[in-house]
């Protein structure tokens, strides 16, 4: 499984068309169920979440009244314009609801007859605006004469201005690389490490043809016309220089073409980026001019800063812990002469506590042990902020063990 799957836990943003892509475009769901199936083996909801599969077929013998429904979910909220059904056994009637959340959901399209007497036909329902959508529902009833109800695909239209990572296609020893910004300089780096740092460099999105890097909100321009290198450069004066060194689609192959400019495509090399001619890059062993574009949550500054400062808070507790701790060490020799029984409850209560503490931390350090992506992005999330977690459960283990050492030598004395 990818690197993008475990961490965003989502799918391709663009599909490309023979001209690019750089507006709307259809997105599949990630999960489905429905609330009737022919077949949980062969006609089961998620044979409608990609169309070729199979399909989902209700059980069938439906009266006019039965409302019968198929669900999609999505890992990741998305900006949706529509819905587009392939039907495979279409209904007298339909509607569709939708979900911002997953579990609360509102009409997004009304009851409307079926749009064709064909059993299986293709229609797009538009909704009546975007829709920041988590989940979507399609409301079947009165059966035609086949008497099912069925969706060989169910796929969303997308606004086309949501954001997305930029995952190069080359091979790396060090993991999956993403295009990440620093500046107005453009370079590749671990994808791990780019989410880790929380401050949105590795975030982009289409406006129109140019893509824009959220964070600075400037765009992705040539920059160098001699050397062809690409950065970063005010989106307006990009566009306004009308040389196309800002518009980009991206092609079946997965290159971010520059249309207005030739044959050039966006390609690192060692980690840098230039506009080469996208024969050449393709063919070149040594660079890399593929991409894929996976969509992610809106970049969100705010939560970033906000988990800085509760894990400075975090560090500062740590410290004050260890000196307390090293001060209750130093006085370990002379606490067989302390009798009072206050004192012993006491620290044998705030013992108890903290091994409590210290043992609900083993089930995340057990699974924290796991080499798999998302929990190595986790990890490195940790460092990125400043917070040893590892420490600082070594530091309750030790500071609950040192109490009940403590107790222990004055319930002895007592």
């Amino acid at each position: 499984m990818s690197f993008a799957s475990f961490v965003y836990a989502t799918f391709l943003l663009f599909l490309g068309t023979p001209g690019g892509v750089w507006c709307q475009t259809y997105v599949s769901f990630d999960g489905a169920s429905a609330s009737s199936a022919y077949s949980k083996d062969g006609f089961a909801a998620d044979q409608a979440l990609t169309t070729g599969s199979g399909y989902w077929c209700s059980s069938g013998s439906h009266s006019a009244s039965q409302v019968v429904t198929w669900g999609g979910t999505l890992n990741a909220r998305r900006k949706a314009v529509g819905v587009k059904l392939n039907w495979a056994y279409g209904p007298g009637e339909f509607k569709v609801l939708s979900s911002i959340d997953g579990g609360n959901f509102e009409e997004a399209a009304r009851w409307r007859p079926a749009s064709r007497s064909d059993a299986s036909y293709e229609e797009t329902i538009m909704f009546d605006g975007a829709r920041d959508l988590k989940a979507l529902i399609v409301v079947m009833r009165s059966p035609m004469p086949w008497g099912y109800f069925g969706l060989n695909g169910v796929k969303l239209l997308a606004s086309g201005d949501e954001s997305f990572m930029m995952i190069s296609g080359g091979e790396s020893i060090s993991g999956e690389q993403c295009l990440t910004a620093s500046g107005s300089e453009l370079s590749t780096a671990a994808c791990f490490d780019a989410i880790a740092s929380g401050d949105g460099r590795d975030v982009f999105r289409f406006q129109g043809q140019q893509i824009a890097h959220v964070a600075s909100n400037s765009c992705i321009a040539v920059v160098d016309g001699n050397s062809n290198r690409v950065g970063l450069q005010d989106c307006q004066a990009a566009a306004q220089a009308y040389d196309g060194r800002s518009a980009w689609e991206l092609t079946q192959r997965s290159q971010l073409r520059m249309p207005l400019m030739g044959n050039l495509c966006m390609t690192a090399i060692a980690g840098n980026i230039i506009a080469a001619d996208c024969d050449d890059a393709a063919k070149s062993s040594n660079s890399s001019d593929t991409y894929i574009l996976t969509a992610v949550p809106d970049s969100d500054l705010d939560a970033a800063s906000t988990a800085k400062t509760a894990a400075s808070l975090l560090a500062a507790a740590v410290e004050r812990q260890h000196s307390a701790l090293a001060s209750l060490q130093a006085l370990l020799p002379s606490l067989s002469s302390c009798t009072l029984q206050a004192f012993i409850a006491n620290v044998s209560s705030v013992a108890k506590r903290a091994t409590r503490q210290s043992g609900s931390g083993s089930t995340v350090m057990k699974v924290a042990s796991q080499e798999d992506a998302a929990l190595i992005a986790v990890r490195k999330i940790y460092a990125s902020i400043g917070v040893d977690m590892l420490g600082a459960k070594h530091l309750i283990s030790e500071s609950s063990r040192v109490l009940q050492s403590a107790g222990a030598q004055i319930a002895e004395a007592a």
